[in-house]
């Protein structure tokens, strides 16, 4: 019983020992100089993440609305804050408007996953009860980045596919594309200007 007892308690002690160590050893990471404690690179703001600093700030936006994809579009006017949260890892906007008449506000979280290497959306809103995720890649070091997945119809049920385009046109304006697919077939439903205020 004593042996068995000693063995227990030898099996715990190794465990805490185990368990006590730190997450990130100072030799795992390649974080030399400092500020990292040690964590991989990919747990860390990269170049993805400083492009996308220049964001923050206070934007106003122009909109254009299409309910029928052959019919005149609505023009709308909102506005819109980026600002870095998580240390510079996400970015978070805070847009409000009018939808069709309508107040409207929304909330974006948008960041880098360098471990995948995407970049990932995530968007909720004032008049859906619905969250739409999706992730997305660049060809020219984050100037256009273009996201892609599933948004959910309120209509028919079930999801949607769903195309977002953000275009940089230089530091003090953007432009963002939406586009949904039906029957096989993509259209633009949505195009808002966003221009830094002053």
């Amino acid at each position: 019983m004593k042996a068995k007892f000693a063995i227990g308690l030898a099996l715990t002690a190794v465990l805490c020992a185990f368990l006590a160590r730190p997450l990130w050893s100072e030799d795992e990471g390649s974080d030399k100089g400092g500020g990292g404690g040690g964590m991989p690179d990919t747990m860390k703001p990269g170049p993805e993440h400083e492009a996308m600093a220049k964001w923050a700030g206070k934007w106003e936006v122009a909109g254009k609305f299409w309910m029928d994809p052959s019919g005149k579009a609505t023009d709308s006017k909102g506005s819109a804050e980026f600002e870095v949260i998580m240390e510079g890892r996400y970015f978070q906007q805070d847009y409000k408007g009018d939808l069709m008449g309508m107040p409207y506000t929304g909330m974006e979280i948008i960041g880098y996953d360098r471990v995948m290497k995407r970049y990932t959306a995530h968007w909720v809103d004032s008049i859906s009860t619905s969250a739409t995720y999706l992730t997305g890649t660049s060809k020219d070091g984050g100037k256009t980045i273009e996201f892609t997945g599933k948004m959910p119809d309120p209509e028919k049920g079930g999801e949607v596919d769903t195309r977002w385009v953000h275009t940089a046109k230089g530091d003090d304006s953007f432009v963002f594309d939406m586009f949904l697919q039906s029957e096989g077939k993509e259209s633009k439903i949505m195009e808002l200007t966003y221009t830094r205020k002053k």
